[in-house]
């Protein structure tokens, strides 16, 4: 198994474990770092080299049997807009949303440019706030069906 990052360093205690605890299967990914599947795919689409760590996070799109998963990790909208303006083909069947549902994430010209038939957002209990409630209107506004880990627990999802 491998263990995908983007290479940043950090002194947070937990993410110096997590590296000790991973350091064999470490790969830093970028967007040549894209992997071929039996039946897929999965395309690093992040463009890296920024300054804030959100900003770094692997961005990447999961093609498999002709269906397809753009996840975002933490990336914020200039992020987004930096997506859109690359030219590389975002649009998906399926979305993680952005941040956990973050005001800061998931904007309406990205929801355009994705234009997902069902997006995921991966929310546990918080004092954020996530989702905003700007992310679920953009939502509902795209006519986006949307799902919550939050109240619905762990979601799975059969491609046929």
């Amino acid at each position: 198994s491998r263990v995908y990052i983007n290479g940043e360093v950090s002194d947070i205690p937990e993410y110096k474990e997590f590296l000790r605890l991973a350091e064999d299967k470490l790969i830093v990914a970028d967007k040549n770092s894209d992997i071929d599947l039996s039946s897929g795919k999965i395309d690093f689409i992040n463009l890296g080299g920024y300054k804030d760590s959100n900003d770094n996070s692997l961005v990447f799109k999961f093609v498999y049997g002709g269906n397809s998963i753009l996840f975002t990790g933490d990336a914020p909208i200039k992020i987004e807009e930096d997506l859109i303006n690359s030219g590389v083909d975002m649009k998906v069947d399926i979305l993680k949303v952005g941040h956990h549902g973050s005001k800061n994430s998931t904007s309406e010209e990205f929801l355009r440019a994705v234009s997902p038939g069902l997006a995921i957002i991966s929310v546990g209990e918080n004092n954020y706030g996530h989702p905003s409630y700007r992310v679920i209107k953009n939502l509902e506004n795209a006519n986006i069906k949307y799902k919550r880990i939050d109240e619905e627990g762990d979601i799975v999802i059969n491609f046929q």
